[in-house]
């Protein structure tokens, strides 16, 4: 049987949450006063994905060649809406103040972006009474057409893709050096609204910055930070808090040894 969803406009996908953001959304986010984040990761990865693979080539085509010591990586930068609470264009009534203008992840929610993800009821903030169990097509919260959602979801990869270069710049620029150990936490970054927007609009030809090639991976787990040592990364063991979003818990056995902040 298929999943249906018809959305109860409950506001509860409006609440705590990072939206994944091109440039252009976040410079437009930035512009009305809201918080910009940059979160990255990175993961050791070949030059080449299979073209059999849809994930595999999704990630090769967002992210960026670099290293951490002696072992070479795929950096993934993602700009993400920030806001804790209620997102600050939800109206009283529920319903967006900038529906319009609202980011692409809003406009398919709760569908995936990411290639041939399964969209999981149980993953998702909406309330039981938005899914139905009838074999019928997605209808999407304000968007009935499956087909233009679908056409949405692609307009954001293809974003993701053609913003890679800007974002290997920015990463230069605001002197990002550290990633998250992909699968475990994320290095996050907030730099000033106009930091960021200079660095998001310096073109390549006027661009003073070298790419970063040499990263440092973090994580919260020490024994992945003994195992990535042991490759020959450069790595630091720290915890969680405002630079740092691990996907577990701070591992108790580190709390020995000093860490070190962003």
């Amino acid at each position: 049987m298929g999943t249906g969803f018809n959305c109860t406009q409950c506001g509860k996908c409006c609440h705590d949450l990072r939206i994944p953001l091109s440039v252009d959304e976040a410079l437009d986010w930035s512009a009305r006063g809201n918080r910009v984040q940059i979160l990255v990761e990175a993961w050791p990865l070949p030059d080449t994905g299979s073209s059999e693979d849809a994930n595999s080539v999704h990630d090769m085509n967002r992210s960026f060649a670099g290293n951490s010591g002696t072992v070479r990586l795929r950096i993934f930068t993602t700009l993400v809406a920030r806001h804790e609470g209620a997102c600050p264009h939800l109206r009283a009534d529920k319903r967006c103040g900038i529906y319009h203008d609202r980011p692409r992840i809003c406009r398919i929610y709760p569908r995936e972006c990411r290639p041939l993800a399964e969209m999981n009821p149980a993953l998702k903030a909406c309330p039981p009474e938005a899914w139905t169990s009838e074999e019928v097509p997605e209808i999407l919260p304000m968007q009935s057409d499956t087909q233009q959602a679908r056409a949405i979801a692609v307009a954001h990869r293809q974003a993701s893709y053609a913003n890679v270069p800007v974002l290997v710049r920015a990463c230069a620029r605001l002197e990002i050096v550290s990633a998250g150990f992909a699968g475990e936490g994320f290095a996050v970054y907030e730099p000033p609204a106009g930091q960021l927007a200079d660095a998001l609009c310096e073109t390549g030809s006027s661009s003073r910055h070298d790419p970063v090639q040499h990263w440092s991976l973090l994580t919260n787990q020490r024994s992945t930070h003994d195992l990535l040592k042991s490759a020959g990364c450069s790595t630091r063991l720290v915890k969680q808090g405002a630079d740092y979003i691990g996907t577990v818990a701070d591992d108790c056995n580190f709390v020995t040894e000093r860490t070190e902040t962003l």
